[in-house]
């Protein structure tokens, strides 16, 4: 599983490596998270697998990510870290896991529908 899992990473990874990050903040994010939705509904299994299911040598919060150990949040995380140092988002800002209660069944909207309640 974790093998299986770290394919999904690592395309994951490359499909982010690939976006520019051109704009404001708010466009940087919006293409981050359509990347993100891109992946979740292509492969919802696998997504539920990368990010819910609970395996052996995952990254954790906050140790793994504050050491930069994931590709695929550090993306988000520098868009994130430069809107904090502009004062575009407040330090304690809360950000919550859509993409995860969507693909948990706790958000009851077809896939065009859920990504325009993203953005």
């Amino acid at each position: 599983m974790n093998a299986l899992a770290d394919v999904g990473f690592v395309e994951l990874s490359e499909k982010l490596a690939s976006v520019r990050l051109t704009g404001g903040i708010e466009e940087q994010l919006l293409k981050i998270l359509d990347v993100f939705l891109d992946h979740a509904f292509e492969k919802p299994r696998l997504f539920t697998l990368m990010f819910l299911t609970k395996r052996e040598g995952a990254r954790q919060y906050p140790e793994d990510f504050r050491a930069r150990g994931s590709p695929t949040a550090n993306v988000s995380a520098d868009v994130i870290a430069r809107a904090m140092e502009t004062g575009y988002f407040r330090k304690d800002d809360v950000m919550q896991g859509l993409v995860m209660l969507y693909l948990g069944g706790r958000v009851a909207m077809p896939p065009e529908s859920f990504r325009a309640f993203c953005h």
